[in-house]
């Protein structure tokens, strides 16, 4: 069986491309062939040809015998028009919602209507459960396959360099989340630092807060709110890097907003780092707040994390990663959704 995934390869830049990967490898490893197609992001014939360790995108021509492909990112409709096809639903149904709201020239909504509508279409792919059932009541009649979520268990793991965080604190916590239209960290960021005086108060516990993949003018603001507060527990405020992993095994704990297994979820618990989610019934392991009058209390799942030696956090989390997170799982997964839309 051949598998064409169409998708932009930007390695250390897009989280999408980084699951697409993760999916070829896994289908490799049950004994599909497939490839990656890159015609960026309006589906030029004129393909880029790039390279990413062992994976190397192809040209057009060498895929259109294959029986079917996913779409991540643009196909030219000549494809389409002779393949079996399903597209993957990476992102959320209501981010989706306001990215097509706020933009008109972005018509994501109503393209996702007219891929499901088109010849040869064949299904939706989804990766997490909470989303797919908004997916199916929103897209009636077209199916929803869910696919777990894969990681690059090799690349994150918990041995390798590690960062150095600046200071001497004795619990660091990081928040990673994307910034984006229906979320945004600063409201992770700003309760851990509120939570930092009632852990001092409390237990003596010196809480250090960090951020990863911040935008220029969120790094700003917050450099101010560093020097203006009386608080001395904000650390470093990254941007975007390429190697997140050296910062995910530093860490303590990784702090998210999201009940979702998203990239930032899956690499921090392969890097043996356990999550705390703010969403109270989060699809992943997870360390969960009790809630108080709607408020969040981060002092006492702390106080829980630090319990428990650094060592058995680090085996629970990356033992969780393991079993859920494996590509090869995955792999397997989309092998018999590839079987049951071709017959």
């Amino acid at each position: 069986m051949k598998a064409a995934h169409f998708s932009i390869m930007a390695p250390n830049r897009m989280g999408l491309y980084g699951t697409v990967k993760d999916l070829i490898k896994g289908e490799r490893f049950h004994g599909v062939n497939a490839e990656i197609v890159d015609c960026g992001f309006d589906g030029t014939p004129e393909c880029r040809m790039l390279e990413d360790g062992w994976l190397k995108t192809v040209t057009m021509e060498s895929i259109m015998n294959a029986d079917i492909v996913v779409r991540h990112s643009a196909v030219p409709q000549s494809v389409t028009n002779k393949i079996p096809h399903l597209l993957a639903l990476h992102g959320r149904p209501i981010n989706t919602f306001l990215l097509t709201f706020q933009d008109r020239k972005n018509p994501l909504i109503e393209t996702i209507y007219e891929i499901g509508e088109s010849k040869n279409f064949k299904g939706f792919l989804c990766f997490w459960r909470k989303n797919a059932r908004v997916w199916e009541s929103m897209l009636p009649g077209m199916p929803v396959y869910q696919v777990p979520a894969p990681c690059d268990l090799e690349r994150y793991t918990p041995e390798g360099k590690t960062h150095t965080f600046t200071g001497e604190y004795d619990f660091r916590v990081l928040i990673a989340d994307m910034w984006r239209e229906d979320s945004c960290p600063v409201t992770a960021i700003l309760k851990a630092v509120e939570t930092s005086a009632s852990l001092f108060a409390s237990m003596g516990v010196r809480l250090q807060v960090n951020a990863l993949g911040t935008p220029k003018r969120a790094r700003e603001l917050l450099e101010i709110i560093r020097t203006k507060s009386k608080t001395n527990c904000i650390g470093q405020i990254y941007p975007m890097v390429e190697n997140p992993e050296v910062l995910y095994r530093a860490a303590d704990a990784v702090i998210t907003l999201h009940g979702l297994a998203t990239r930032v979820v899956r690499e921090s618990l392969a890097c043996g780092t356990p999550v705390i989610s703010m969403d109270p019934a989060p699809e992943y392991q997870a360390y969960t707040p009790a809630y108080h009058e709607g408020i969040p209390d981060l002092t006492g799942v702390i106080t829980r994390i630090m319990m428990k030696t650094k060592e058995e956090r680090k085996q629970e989390s990356r033992r969780y990663a393991e079993v859920t997170f494996d590509p090869n799982r995955a792999g397997a997964v989309m092998k018999s959704i590839f079987e049951r839309v071709l017959g």
